[in-house]
């Protein structure tokens, strides 16, 4: 029952009472396997517990969100049994940097669990036994088919990727820029019942458009194999609605994840993932994926500019005469890390002011929590220095960037689709470079 009130509220954007609800849940599960470790549904418990380490990252308490992740983490020996079906509703919660520690180290020792896991527990199952692997040599020299599995086709942060890319590629392909023999042709797999005007302007890039949300994986990567796709990506990553297991079928012969999610999928299919070298900066820094690295030339992904962004303004700071910084990143990515760099930045300016503009913020308590952390590192003048907003219209999310001179990013986590949207309006950023591939994107996109 909390955990049913805790999705309610976080439906309805309250995520401080979300956070009270599933920590009820949370502690009656812990004390109810403390007693009788057989007598609960860990699935029950593997998902509660993911959901009150993501609700207090929600409310800048992540390392609050990884220590419950480690408890978690620390009792998956008592599933041994249970591995391959309990695999991917916990892999998620293993992998999330919102509930791991930010390390090189920790992520290597995950991918390392990942692949033994793999190995030991499903490795005869007929998952892996693929039903014709030399029709990979056959096919059409002329044509390379790429195919996109996501349930994010319509709109979604992955179509503002996706949308420029096919773009592009199209419209190199019609004018025949370049000279290889070969055509593109690109078919979309997605795991959605919604469409929208997103979703038709993604159609009119396609070879076909097929709708896999009530196909199993078995039958979803036997209409991908015969469809004769050469490069399969998935776009979706440990997100809702992903087909990761799928990707277990191997209906492709190269199989690549991409920009939906920000680290590795921990699919031993899985065969590369696009990344350049500010991301990826060294070899040792490989090591966080199980995928192949395949380094972009210049950046590892491209921004589709929204259609009615309004006209880049003149710098604030010229009319106010002090310096508004801003944020408009996602509050589970205001860790207390980035709190820290926050208020040091305002602590050191005194004159500046700060401008935190999210849908979240409608949630009168999380403001107060964030006002309480300002209080915490000796924030001045608060009321007058820091403004909260709350806006879901997209072009009064754009409008708003009118207001800011400089972002400041969060850490370790840094803004993706945020960097890039900032960028368009003329904002610079202001980044931390971490260890990890999702402390160094917004440099890429900076670089």
């Amino acid at each position: 029952i909390y955990t049913l009130l805790g999705d309610v509220y976080n439906v309805q954007g309250q995520m401080i009472l979300a956070n009270q609800n599933y920590q009820i849940a949370f502690t009656i599960l812990q004390k109810i396997f403390a007693e009788n470790k057989d007598n609960i549904e860990h699935s029950l418990q593997f998902a509660t517990c993911y959901k009150y380490a993501q609700s207090l990252a929600s409310i800048g308490e992540a390392d609050k969100g990884r220590i419950v992740a480690n408890i978690m983490q620390s009792s998956i020996v008592d599933f041994e049994n249970e591995v391959e079906v309990n695999y991917f509703r916990t892999m998620r919660m293993w992998i999330d940097p919102y509930c791991v520690n930010n390390n090189l180290q920790t992520m290597e020792s995950f991918i390392q669990w990942a692949k033994s896991t793999f190995e030991n527990k499903v490795k005869s199952d007929e998952i892996y036994q693929h039903k014709d692997k030399n029709k990979f040599d056959n096919f059409d020299k002329n044509t390379l088919k790429i195919g996109f599995v996501s349930a994010d086709l319509n709109d979604h942060v992955v179509s503002i990727f996706l949308k420029k890319l096919l773009f592009s590629l199209n419209n190199i392909q019609n004018k025949n820029i370049t000279n290889n023999d070969y055509k593109l042709e690109f078919y979309a797999y997605h795991n959605s019942t919604i469409e929208d005007e997103v979703s038709r302007q993604l159609k009119s890039h396609m070879k076909q458009w097929r709708n896999i949300v009530n196909l199993s994986d078995k039958n979803a990567a036997e209409l991908i194999y015969n469809d004769n796709i050469n490069i399969l990506f998935d776009l979706s990553g440990h997100t809702a609605g992903n087909r990761l297991q799928m990707f277990l079928y191997q209906p492709a012969p190269i199989q690549c994840t991409w920009f939906g999610w920000i680290t590795s999928s921990a699919i031993p299919t899985m065969n590369y993932i696009l990344l350049d070298n500010i991301s990826i900066p060294n070899k040792q820094s490989e090591k966080q994926y199980c995928e192949k690295i395949f380094y972009m030339p210049e950046v590892w992904d491209v921004f589709t500019p929204p259609n009615t962004a309004p006209e880049i303004n003149e710098l604030p700071a010229l009319q106010n005469g002090y310096i508004t910084f801003g944020s408009f990143h996602n509050v589970n990515k205001v860790s207390p890390a980035t709190l820290d760099l926050w208020a040091l930045v305002l602590n050191n300016i005194p004159q500046a002011k700060f401008i935190y503009i999210r849908p979240q913020l409608k949630d009168f308590l999380l403001v107060q929590k964030l006002v309480s952390e300002f209080k915490k590192r000796n924030v001045q003048n608060i009321n007058e220095r820091i403004k909260f907003i709350s806006n879901t219209r997209r072009d009064e999310y754009l409008l708003n960037h009118h207001k800011v001179d400089i972002i400041l990013d969060t850490f370790p986590i840094c803004g993706v689709t945020t960097t890039c949207e900032s960028l368009y309006m003329g904002v610079p950023t202001i980044t931390l470079l971490g260890e990890l591939a999702f402390s160094r994107f917004s440099a890429s996109f900076l670089n």
